[in-house]
């Protein structure tokens, strides 16, 4: 199969305060454990005029979101932005990372903080998208950062990359060993992915390159494009991920920037789920009885394409041998009538303080279609 060619250059172009707000939002309940929700001040971007704290559900750190852009001219304008997860009774700053933009155009918008210097990391790249618009590999052409003053002001920023001096980068080779356990997802049409980002804001420092499937079929040697620029205070994570073809996947994940070499060999297997054919409604029972003993328990639920719930199993893994989507007002008002739920085993976790915590593994199960009646 050859892929499809991305028309021209994508850029990706990140911003990030030089300084941590650890004041941008506070915790305000976490309802039957599962629910986790934060009231937002107005320092939170999707609302920078609004002084009244406001609910915000909230998916976990790596999850992209669409809010209203509260301060724009047009009402209907929305920003994307990163999720954060907030602990009951914690805090943590909102404008971690405060936007990112990938596009064929030469030219986007994006959101700094009023009256606090940044900067932006970009890079260019040549992208190779599969038909079914998976990356196959992305070839850096050059990577930048620019350092800004504080300002108060809106302002047209000209980047000519050409006059701009390029980071250094280097390839960062590892390999990632499929997990070789009966009934495992990973076969044939397998796609596997690694990157390094900072575990603070979600920076991206290590660009996935390319993925090839060893001679066995039995492992892929990843290669990163790895930019080195100095983000201190922030710690960077080094991710490799299993795609498996129905979807469900696997994740490895360590502290720091992974050694030269690194294979990867005890990705752990999803988490299964007992006839995940068969027709559920939201009040149905989900069985547990596939999920990993000692491992905690995340609950992703889908609707229209987008993250709409998620649920937090107690530490130390679920107590019950089912569990139930929690039937409220959001999902008995929403207009969508069918669902997709994802079973998520979560183990070996790592505590960061001020950042939260990270899962060395995570695996997570095919999509269950479940009804709403």
């Amino acid at each position: 199969m050859v892929p499809d060619r991305a028309a021209g250059l994508s850029h990706l172009a990140q911003l990030e305060p030089r300084s941590a707000d650890a004041a941008g939002s506070t915790a305000l309940e976490n309802i039957d454990g599962p629910r986790q929700f934060a009231a937002h001040t107005r320092k939170y971007p999707c609302a920078p005029a609004k002084a009244a704290p406001y609910l915000q559900v909230i998916p976990t750190a790596e999850d992209p979101i669409e809010v209203p852009d509260c301060g724009a001219p047009n009402p209907n304008a929305t920003l994307t932005t990163k999720a954060i997860s907030i602990k009951p009774g914690g805090s943590r700053s909102a404008l971690a990372r405060l936007g990112a933009a990938t596009a064929l155009e030469p030219r986007y918008a994006l959101r700094a903080p009023r009256g606090r210097p940044f900067f932006v990391l970009g890079a260019a790249l040549t992208s190779f998208i599969d038909p079914a618009g998976n990356p196959v590999s992305n070839d850096l052409v050059n990577a930048f950062r620019i350092d800004l003053p504080a300002r108060e002001d809106d302002q047209l920023l000209d980047i000519d990359l050409a006059t701009i001096p390029a980071l250094p980068s280097r390839t960062l080779r590892m390999r990632a060993e499929l997990p070789q356990v009966a009934g495992t997802p990973f076969g044939a049409g397998t796609r596997a992915l690694a990157s390094v980002l900072s575990a603070d804001s979600a920076l991206t420092l290590g660009i996935f390159s390319s993925s090839t499937a060893t001679s066995d079929a039995r492992a892929f040697d990843l290669s990163v494009t790895l930019v080195t620029t100095d983000i201190a205070p922030e710690r960077p994570l080094t991710q490799a991920v299993l795609i498996a073809p129905d979807g469900s996947r696997s994740v490895r994940t360590e502290q720091g920037i992974a050694a030269e070499g690194t294979n990867w060999n005890d990705f752990a297997a999803p988490p299964t789920v007992r006839d995940p054919d068969a027709p559920r409604t939201a009040r149905d029972p989900i069985p547990l009885d596939g999920f990993p003993p000692g491992a905690e328990l995340t609950v992703r639920v889908l609707a229209g394409g987008q993250l709409f719930w998620i649920q937090y199993g107690p530490p130390g893994g679920p107590r019950a041998s089912s569990f139930t989507i929690p039937y409220r007002d959001e999902i008995a008002s929403t207009d969508v009538q069918v669902f997709a739920v994802s079973v998520v085993a979560q183990s070996d976790r790592v505590d960061l303080p001020s950042y939260g915590s990270f899962y060395r593994r995570a695996a997570s199960s095919r999509d269950l279609r479940v009804s709403k009646r």
